[in-house]
């Protein structure tokens, strides 16, 4: 846990179904002080302790008396009881002081003072609130009140003020040890059941007991009031235990702050209720099957000097019950009168957030601004309101567990729903039962004033009674540290409480827009608080059968459909059966409710081909009787943070029609990851490398270049073998690549979390939704995960900042991250998310923040894209390429950040870095481009740079067909480059085709060479085809010989940027035609048929 951000709240130990998690015991040290002959064994309660203890016996709560706990603690042989109440009221007088004292420093102090001693003022009694601040929020330290907790007074007193006269009482009586009373204890096998003959022996062992403590404090009354210094002070012979209901007071008394000279903790044990109930069965003094063995327990009265206390430390148990303690004394110590009013409403509830102004002073004057907050979910949300300038309060209570201490970690575990009710009830009906209701009137603290401290924030009060906090972030590697048997899951094919998220993707961005959507309702979920908490399911659109899909979808709250756009506005692999099966079904096969949201891109927008895919799938839900929730999302990969700017709104719209308005800030703990890690048994070498499921490794045989030497883009056309690998591809196909990140990224990485995580490590992987698939092998190195899978070197996104924020434990970095993600904010310039962007990739970001804001592992996964395969047109052909052999050209994609440094793309630095025999991650993907069937249908190619790449296996093809005695139709190529010299593609290959008859004929166009000839304007193929009309209408219609007349059959093929190079090409076939012959009205109609009517122009743009 120590390389964890737990704060020891131990909310886990209550909830865990199967008790598996518990709690570090103190019970059997407890024992050998109980045991010890020479020990003087002191025990403290604390305020909840005596509402919850009848529980471990199966009673209600509070069903037992103080007395009766008193009895019990005496029973099980602790020699003394004492009442941590007491020190409850006396760290009020500290605190509502110390807020007093801040007030008037905020008004009339220096800035010195004022930084030193801030406001808001937090209370400090709840350690595991100290564990968070100092942990998560140390710059929140100066805020923190500097009183100890009640159990942190109480042990210090009892140390260093009430043990020193204990020994010089009896030095002075010459009884040593034997003047230290203790309740007679039991003969071994004896109980406390109801027997007349026992309950006389037990009430005369009772009367003889109140007159040896009568005795006893007669002597202490007499003791010399002289204080020995501290470090004289022979502390072996005492042992102090605490019972509280919280696991985190085993932290606090570890602190080295609350330590004696010696080293040892002023508080030797921390019981829980739960270990107090066992330790009493142990003893012989009630067991927890026996509903009677309680019953004859006496009834004893705390021990003096610390056993009187107030209605106001009773209800230090409660949320709010500091905070209304403190201000009960504030108003009588402002105003000089004893006023009546106790009750103060605004802070009481079970709310997780409770604000109030609370009037107070001779005249009310004083307006003090208080907020309590109760439990960690909402505590990060109020936090992070107070840091955003959205709240300013005067005084702050803060408890991390469910009602306070009556809610705590170390409470006996209970299934009654309205167990805290019932708990906070019995709480505030002892507070008003009692006589003396406000701390400042508990004479045992006055005496305690006038005997030892002088006044509240004297100098031996902030020595026995005060303490200090340090800044203690931890950085946690990984969160599991074992190997894990694998466990059987089954799919529940009950969604009646879950979300599912479908998505359809043929590279893997939609996938990764999925895993977005799925962490952004995680959190959104989390603060809206629903109950009960709905699951969130991924599913892949052909994961299951259509039919086995819809049918789970009809039955969930919602469904989120997410696919991308392919091709010529054609549905993606993963979608493409799903959508064929809604085409098919009935107006009400659908009665789910949906939303959609699209990834396309904006270039297409002229063919009206832009998220097509989505909004037919929108549509078609809609038509079969689904319920739509918002209109659907279309994502821009054109935009400048590509789809994700659109999805942020979509998901603004979306969330609050499922789970209604999130209450409170956006921000709590992080949601749980995506996928598990943990480490396996073993290691490998550097050269482990699993198969990325879905892929085949091929290998790389030849990288040749294309360009000039020198020339500063390089393009290089790579060979890959696929020999003994069972791929096989047609002519126009795709091939995905899967690139790697460089090895400096994976290193800078590894470096942070060294030496927990090594590159040979061996890691177990599993995804928890067991409906999605995971794109990582089950077993694979930690160097493996880092350089094959996730996506370091990738452009951060704004979800990627609002992730790496709850793992921030100083506010200098929340407000660094919260500039780079809130697009709401107005004092926020948007321009700061674009350029820290611009120039940083997820490597850079977890290096800038790697100090106070590092993640577990096991979160990059979550946070961190997965790497997208890059496609690229087959430059090749089956039958005119080399024995499986398999082409790709490629160009190098370099481009300057917003700093002016040069950047290189992931895959493009991957291929050109690569050497011959390396073994790359593909992927054949069916493509867009097909030449037609019939080999004498004439053809006319557009290729723009490497657009060349699927012609070249065009005409390869056509060469084998050709070398087999097949009869061909014209063929003409129209190619773009920049410089003849530099970059003419394939330059060597076109007359060679010429002369074979495969090509009959190619139209160079060199952009950039003709610059000074057009005055400056790059040269296109458009402006080529408008200079040589006859040449295009040739082009497009042949003379049949065979049939005696001109025909116009051929089919277009177009492969290079969109950027609207698609439709001028259009506009000058069209004005070619209508300069060669065409009126314009017959080639605007020509094109139409072309283009729309017959589908003959077909586009594959990058």
């Amino acid at each position: 846990l120590k390389e964890t951000d737990c704060i020891s709240c131990g909310q886990c130990t209550v909830f865990c179904p199967t008790g598996a998690i518990k709690e570090v015991d103190h019970t059997p040290q407890v024992m050998r002080a109980l045991s010890d002959p020479d020990r003087v064994v002191v025990l403290q309660t604390a305020p909840s302790v005596r509402v919850t203890i009848s529980e471990m016996f199966g009673e209600d709560p509070g069903a037992w008396s103080e007395q009766k706990l008193v009895g019990a603690a005496k029973a099980c042989g602790f020699h003394f009881v004492f009442d941590t109440n007491m020190t409850a009221d006396l760290t009020i007088m500290e605190e509502a002081n110390e807020l007093l004292h801040r007030i008037d420093i905020a008004q009339n102090g220096t800035e010195h003072e004022r930084k030193k001693s801030p406001l808001p003022m937090f209370t400090s009694c709840c350690p595991g609130w100290i564990n968070l601040v100092e942990q998560s929020y140390p710059e929140l330290i100066p805020h923190l009140s500097t009183c100890r907790s009640p159990m942190g007074m109480l042990s210090s007193v009892i140390r260093h003020h009430w043990w020193p006269k204990q020994l010089r009482m009896n030095e002075e009586t010459h009884e040593a040890h034997d003047s230290f009373v203790s309740w007679p204890r039991t003969k071994k096998g004896h109980s406390f059941r109801k027997r007349s003959s026992r309950k006389l022996v037990l009430q005369q062992e009772n009367e003889e007991l109140k007159s040896r403590v009568a005795n006893l404090e007669a002597k202490l009354a007499m003791a010399n009031d002289t204080e020995t210094s501290l470090d004289e002070i022979d502390q072996s012979k005492l042992y102090v235990v605490a019972v509280m209901p919280c696991t985190a007071k085993k932290d606090e008394m570890a602190r080295d702050q609350l330590r004696m000279l010696d080293g040892k903790p002023e508080t030797d044990a921390v019981l829980t209720v739960r270990e107090f109930g066992r330790l009493m069965e142990l003893r012989g003094v009630a067991k927890r099957e026996d509903p009677y063995s309680s019953k004859n327990i006496p009834e004893l009265m705390y021990d003096n000097p610390f056993g009187d206390s107030t209605g106001a430390a009773i209800i230090f148990g409660v949320t709010g019950g500091v905070m209304e303690a403190a201000l009960r004394t504030a108003a009588d110590v402002l105003s000089g009168k004893d006023i009546q009013r106790v009750k103060y409403e605004g802070v009481r509830g079970m709310a997780g957030i409770k604000e109030a102004t609370v009037q107070l002073g001779r005249k009310n004057e004083i307006d003090l601004s208080v907020a309590v907050c109760h439990q960690m979910r909402n505590v990060r949300e109020f936090l992070a309101q107070i840091e955003a300038g959205e709240k300013t309060y005067h005084f702050v209570e803060v408890m991390t567990c469910p009602g306070g201490c009556i809610g705590g970690g170390g409470l006996p575990q209970s299934r009654d729903p309205n167990i805290l009710v019932k708990r906070v009830s019995k709480i505030y009906s002892l507070d008003e039962r009692n006589v003396i209701r406000k701390s400042h009137q508990n004479k045992a603290v006055s005496s305690l004033y006038f005997d030892l401290l002088g006044k509240p924030l004297s100098h031996l009060s902030h020595q026995l009674l005060h303490t200090s906090y340090y800044p203690r972030p931890r950085k946690p590697p990984i969160a599991l540290k074992a190997p894990t048997q694998a466990v059987a899951t089954v799919m529940d094919s009950d969604s009646s409480n879950s979300v599912c998220i479908v998505f359809g993707t043929q590279s893997g961005t939609a996938a990764q827009a999925a895993k977005e959507i799925k962490v952004e309702l995680l959190h959104f979920i989390g603060r809206s608080k629903a109950q009960p908490e709905p699951e969130v399911r991924i599913v892949a659109g052909n994961a299951m059968s259509p039919e086995r899909l819809l049918s789970m979808l009809n039955g969930a709250l919602a469904t989120i459909f997410v696919t991308s756009t392919f091709g010529e506005g054609e549905f993606p692999e993963t979608m493409l059966k799903l959508y064929e099966y809604l085409e098919s079904c009935g107006d009400q096969d659908f009665s789910g409710r949906f939303a959609v949201f699209g990834l396309g891109s904006s270039m297409y927008a002229a063919g009206d081909q832009f998220n097509q895919a989505a909004r037919m799938l929108d549509k078609r839900l809609g038509e079969i009787g689904g319920s739509r929730i918002i209109e659907v999302g279309l994502g821009d990969d054109q935009a400048a943070e590509l789809y994700r700017g659109e999805l942020d709104k979509f998901m603004e719209k979306l969330e609050p029609k499922l789970f209604g308005q999130s209450a409170g800030a956006s921000f709590i703990d992080p949601p749980e990851p995506l996928y598990r890690i943990s480490l396996a048994a073993g290691s490998h070498g550097r050269h482990f490398r699993p198969v990325p499921p879905n892929y085949h490794f091929v290998t790389l045989q030849l990288a040749k270049s294309m360009v000039s030497e020198g020339y500063h883009r390089p393009a290089s056309m790579f060979s890959f073998s696929l020999a003994n690998t069972g791929l096989k591809y047609d002519v126009g196909d795709h091939l995905a690549v899967l690139p790697r990140n460089p090895e400096i990224a994976v290193n800078k990485i590894l470096a942070l979390y060294a030496p927990a995580i090594e590159k040979t490590q061996l890691l177990s992987v599993e995804a928890v939704d067991h409906f999605s698939t995971s794109p990582f092998p089950s077993t694979l190195t930690a160097g493996e995960m880092l350089e094959q899978y996730l996506d370091l070197c990738a452009r951060p996104s704004r979800g990627f900042f609002k992730q790496l924020y709850l793992f921030a434990t100083t506010a200098e970095s929340r407000a660094k991250l919260r500039v780079l993600f809130d697009r709401e904010n107005p004092n926020v310039s948007q321009d700061a998310f674009e350029l820290y962007t611009g120039t940083h990739t997820y490597v850079d970001v977890l290096c800038d923040f790697a100090k106070d804001s590092l993640p577990p592992f096991e979160y990059l996964l979550s946070m961190i894209p997965t790497i997208c395969p890059r496609l690229y047109s087959i430059a090749s052909s089956p039958l005119g390429a080399a024995e499986d052999q398999l082409d790709l050209l490629v160009v190098s994609n370099k481009w300057k950040d917003a700093a002016k440094q040069e950047r290189v793309g992931l895959a493009t630095q991957y291929l050109f870095g690569a050497e011959v025999g390396e073994r790359v991650a593909v992927q054949i993907k069916t493509g867009i481009l097909q030449p037609p069937a019939n080999p004498e249908t004439p053809v006319l190619m557009f290729g723009l740079g490497t657009g060349v790449a699927p012609f070249r296996g065009f005409l390869q093809h056509r060469q084998a067909l050709k070398r087999n005695g097949a009869k061909l139709g014209p063929a003409t190529l129209y190619v773009g480059f920049r410089h003849e010299m530099n970059d003419y593609y394939l330059q060597h290959n076109y007359q060679t085709w010429i002369e074979e008859g495969v090509l009959t004929a190619v139209r160079p166009v060199f952009s950039h060479d003709s610059l000074k000839e057009w005055g400056g304007k790059l040269y296109f193929i458009s402006d080529l085809i408008a200079e040589h009309p006859e040449d295009m209408f040739n082009a497009l219609i042949h003379h049949d010989e065979a049939e005696g007349k001109h025909k116009s059959d051929v089919h277009v093929y177009y492969c290079g940027p969109a950027m609207g190079i698609p439709e001028t090409i259009q506009t000058a076939m069209e004005g070619a035609l209508a300069s060669t012959g065409m009126t314009q009205e017959q080639a605007h109609l020509f094109m139409e048929r072309l283009v729309h009517v017959e589908d003959r122009f077909h586009t594959e743009c990058f």
